[in-house]
Formats: C-alpha cells, structure tokens, sequence
C-alpha cells in the first residue's frame, strides 16, 4: 500500500510503503473514517491518500506510539460539519439533488455536486443547522448517501449523491454455510424507535400550525415523536425580500422536517458478520442483500463495512442493517 501526505493545497510532501496497520471504516449513511498506523510524519500533513485505493482523507488527530504514529481520519465529507447554514433557505417543489447541491455550493463552491436528479421532490426551509448534518439526514431519510471523492488527477474535490442497490435477486442469499463467514452476531432493539411524528410549527397554542407523520407499519404500535418546528416560518426573508408560503407548502414543509427527524430513529435490528474474501461474492455498500443467519431470515441493506489491513493479510467485516 502506498500512503501519500497531502497539505492543504494537495501537494504532495512524501511518501511511505511502511506501516503497521490501516483500518478502514465505510459508512452509507455517515462519514467514512480511517485509522493509520505508520512511521511517517509531516507538520504540514492536512489528507492522507491511500494510493492504491485511490482513497483520501482528512487527519484529524494523531499519537505518537513508541516508533509509529497513529492516525484518525475521516472521509472528505466530514470537513462540512464545520458550516452551519445561515440565513433561511426554502425550496418548493425541489429535486433533493438539487436541494443539497445550493445547499454545499453556498460554503463549498469549489466542492460541486455530481449527481443525477433523484426524482424526489420536497418542499422545506432550512436555518441554522450543521451542513453536513443536515444533507447527510435529508439524503438519508430518502435512502441516499452523500460523499466527497477525490479526483487525484485534477486534484480537485467533488461530492456525490449515492442511491442504495438492490441486489437481492443478483446475488446469491448470505447463509450460514458461506464457507468464508467467519462469525455473525445479531443485534435487535426497539428502545429508540419511532414511527409517528407530530410536527409542531408557528403559532401559539391551539393557532399553533402542525402536521402528522404517520409511518406506522401495518400491525405495529404507534411510537411518536415531538418536534418542535418553531424555527421554520410561514412568512420570511430571503435575501432582503419578505416572502410567503401558502398553508399547503408550509404543511409540507413541516412534513419534511418530520421524515427527516424520524429517519434518526430506526428499529435497531443488524446483523455483524465477519468476512474473508473467497472470491465468490461481493458486498458493495450500500446494497440490499437476503440473508439467511442465526435462524432468522431477513432482507437487509449493507450499512457498513469494515477493512483491516494488517502484515497478516485483509480482514473484512459486513454490517447489515436497517431496510425499515
């Protein structure tokens, strides 16, 4: 593996081949995060770029550990939780691609989107939140992930906007006699859950605006949610002019922050499965897999995986989860 150390700028100032470890955690739904341990440091160091991956990353911390230094890093998209959106911001009727795009060019115009329309529309207003909190949870609660990727050639930075796939009648059904699954566990819990949202908004008390948003499935308890949606207005301004939105579109504006704020809490039911590479399969993240484990028979998406590389070899870990 050859590690590369970038400055800000993505020059690159040197080089190593040699390190002890390099654990690599991909997330659908969240930023990436890496941890390096190698014998190479650099004061200007801000990326370190894993050539052979052609993967970069931005170095967060680090610790000295007698000859090795270990690293923390996260994925490119991480550096925008540093923003918050300011001002209001409202769309009507708008593809979420689109949303999230204006959304990062308002901090980032040099970090452009690269996306294909999604084909789903929302209409929502968006004030004073963590960018990347904000277009990670609206992407999210519509089954997209958002990363940044690295173009090594132009030396440019670029986000994406990634659909999940179904694979479930492409690939073969994940069993327990895979002879390459080394140990599974199952995770299950419904403490957190919610389904049902009641989504309050401008006014005071019976005047008060609100919505419901009812994703209750067939057969099961209702578990709510209260959100308070003071914040988004019915009548606002935006760059120096009042603007409104009619009953209907600040309902739906409502609505969406309510899908937004049920997506951060699904039922906990995963399954962490240990992994070596026989060449038979492949776990593409993002992908939604059968699987046929621990006496239970699921159709799960692969949320996360998890890549060792150490001088023993390549160690994989596959976490399924949510598909609710």
């Amino acid at each position: 593996m050859v590690i590369h150390f970038l400055d800000k700028d993505y020059n690159n100032l040197g080089f190593t081949t040699d390190f002890e470890s390099i654990i690599i955690h991909d997330k659908f739904y969240d930023c990436d995060t890496m941890q390096i341990s190698t014998n190479i440091k650099y004061d200007e160091a801000k990326f370190i770029y894993l050539v052979d991956l052609n993967r970069l990353f931005v170095i967060y911390e680090f610790r000295r550990d007698y000859d090795f230094i270990n690293y923390v890093c996260y994925g490119l998209e991480k550096e925008f939780g540093k923003e918050i959106v300011e001002d209001i911001h409202t769309y009507s009727n708008k593809d979420i691609k689109d949303i999230i795009g204006d959304l990062i060019d308002i901090q980032y115009p040099t970090i452009p989107l690269e996306a294909s329309n999604t084909g789903i529309t929302k209409t929502l207003q968006v004030t004073d939140d963590n960018l990347y909190e904000y277009i990670r949870d609206l992407a999210k609660s519509n089954r997209y992930s958002i990363k940044v990727q690295y173009d090594n050639i132009a030396k440019r930075a670029y986000a994406t906007l990634n659909p999940a796939t179904d694979s479930r009648t492409l690939k073969r059904t994940i069993t327990e006699g895979f002879g390459n699954i080394i140990s599974a566990t199952h995770s299950y819990s419904v403490s957190d859950y919610r389904n049902y949202a009641v989504v309050k908004g401008q006014g005071e008390g019976s005047e008060r605006k609100s919505v419901i948003v009812d994703e209750v499935p067939s057969g099961q308890e209702v578990r709510k949610l209260f959100v308070d949606a003071r914040d988004l207005s019915q009548d606002y301004y935006e760059d120096g002019v009042q603007q409104f939105l009619s009953d209907e579109e600040y309902s739906e504006v409502l609505r969406a922050r309510g899908e937004v704020q049920l997506a951060k809490y699904p039922i906990v039911d995963s399954f962490d499965i240990e992994i070596y590479d026989d060449g038979n399969d492949t776990y593409e993240l993002g992908e939604f897999r059968s699987i046929h484990l621990l006496g239970e028979v699921r159709e799960k998406q692969i949320t996360e995986t998890i890549t060792a590389y150490e001088s023993g070899g390549v160690y994989n870990t596959v976490i399924l989860g949510e598909i609710e």
